[in-house]
């Protein structure tokens, strides 16, 4: 869907170094203990917009149902490890505390909005 960004206005801003910057590129700021000890809440993470992954074990931002909803009625999307096979992607978290989500291939062709690039350091995200 495409719409208004009038919204991102209220959105806390970052600096991305050059390096890591990309027109394909956002960051997100974790929210969760699922991936801890590798990223923590409050984390800042560069991913790349990639609709399928590069391979098994990525890490990966992914939009799904079986993430929840927000306030608004939205999928949630969660970072997760992707493993997948012939059937399926598995979403696998860091954490042991969470299990695994399985989703058939052909319920969901295109779950991934991207991969991670980077975790940025607090230097990096400093105004």
């Amino acid at each position: 869907e495409i719409g208004s960004l009038d919204w991102a206005r209220q959105c806390p801003w970052v600096a991305v170094p050059k390096h890591l910057a990309g027109a394909k590129r956002f960051v997100i700021m974790v929210v969760g203990d699922s991936m801890t000890p590798g990223l923590s809440i409050g984390d800042r993470v560069v991913f790349e917009y990639h609709r399928s992954p590069r391979k098994d074990n990525q890490v990966v931002i992914a939009n799904l149902s079986a993430f929840g909803v927000d306030s608004s009625g939205r999928t949630c999307g969660a970072v997760k490890r992707l493993i997948q096979d012939a059937e399926a992607w598995i979403f696998r978290s860091d954490n042991p505390a969470y299990k695994d989500i399985r989703v058939a291939k052909s319920e969901c062709q295109y779950p991934i909005l991207g991969t991670m690039v980077a975790v940025l350091k607090s230097v990096d995200s400093a105004s």
